[in-house]
């Protein structure tokens, strides 16, 4: 049986895919949804390579002010 990496980000999933690793499954949860990948060492790699990144944490916190503010005004 194969081991599962899960997710809740949203943008983690993406990077993720846009990577290269696919989901192989989805569950819908109170708030959101659980996001399934495939436990590889690559993929290991690719998320802490996104934790690492200061330039996109600070495109996804600009993001999330955008939508904020469109949302609120």
């Amino acid at each position: 049986m194969q081991e599962l990496y899960y997710t809740q980000s949203l943008n983690l999933a993406s990077f993720l895919m846009a990577k290269g690793f696919s989901p192989v499954g989805k569950r819908k949860i109170e708030r959101g949804v659980t996001i399934y990948f495939t436990k590889t060492d690559a993929l290991h790699d690719a998320v802490r390579e996104y934790n690492k990144n200061d330039e996109l944490k600070k495109f996804i916190s600009a993001f999330r002010e955008l939508k904020n503010y469109l949302n609120n005004n």
